[in-house]
């Protein structure tokens, strides 16, 4: 109610993404649904009137550089919790356990006191297979970007996520990415660095696995649009349109 309440009074309304967008209305015709009292006619169409869609920009500082030698190196770099998908990830690194694929996952992201028990699992499978890689928060930013930059595939398991941008990041350092095709994902990467359900993403690893190990780059995702340099010049005009005289520096 709070945010359909601040809606409401705003003159625009932002989302970073059409999923964010359309969730939100989505969401809030379903709760005046559900209230007894009279609800003013038009409520949602009113809000949809004025939302619009602008993404958060992602000022990237890391360099695209050499990927490392050998197995692929997959990334995992999200927040520990059970929106972010642990049951997805474990099942995925089992079948690539089960097919026999090269490969070392990369766990890292904010961590909280309370985790799923999904990480206590996938940190044992991980060392079982020698597919252990680095695990749990990087507080460095410089030992961070050294990891975007070694790593070849960053993956997502999300079940929310209103825009990725940990993905973008690691995409805008040259990690190829692989990504539920649901969410925010499918308005920014292309079919093929999307997947429908695990089998398919342990297809699709296998197959940038066999990529990296006969010396071939595997494909990029371009996330130019998402810089500073593109979107600043959008929020200076949207702030002008709604009489903010102040330009954004």
């Amino acid at each position: 109610m709070v945010s359909l309440y601040a809606a409401l009074c705003a003159d625009l309304v932002l989302f970073n993404s059409a999923w964010n967008r359309d969730s939100f209305l989505t969401g809030c015709e379903a709760l005046l649904g559900k209230l007894p009292d009279a609800v003013p006619p038009g409520t949602v169409s009113v809000l949809a009137g004025k939302a619009e869609v602008l993404p958060v920009p992602v000022e990237v500082h890391v360099a695209a550089g050499e990927r490392h030698v050998g197995p692929l190196q997959l990334l995992w770099n999200h927040r520990w919790e059970h929106d972010q998908g642990p049951t997805g990830l474990l099942d995925l690194v089992r079948g690539l356990v089960d097919d026999d694929i090269a490969f070392t996952l990369h766990v890292v992201g904010q961590q909280f006191r309370e985790q799923p028990p999904e990480f206590a699992e996938l940190q044992r499978m991980l060392g079982s297979a020698d597919a252990l890689g680095e695990w749990g928060f990087v507080d460095d930013r410089a030992a961070y970007e050294s990891l975007l930059q070694r790593c070849d595939v960053v993956l997502s398991t999300a079940l929310h996520d209103f825009q990725g941008l940990s993905v973008i990041e690691a995409c805008a350092a040259g990690c190829t990415p692989l990504l539920p095709d649901r969410l925010a994902y499918p308005e920014y990467a292309g079919a093929e660095f999307l997947y429908s359900d695990i089998p398919g993403a342990v297809t699709r690893l296998a197959a940038w696995a066999a990529l990296k190990s006969a010396g071939q780059p595997l494909p990029a995702l371009d996330v130019s649009r998402f810089s500073p340099g593109e979107l600043l010049p959008r929020y200076r005009q949207l702030l002008r349109s709604q009489g903010v005289g102040k330009p954004v520096s």
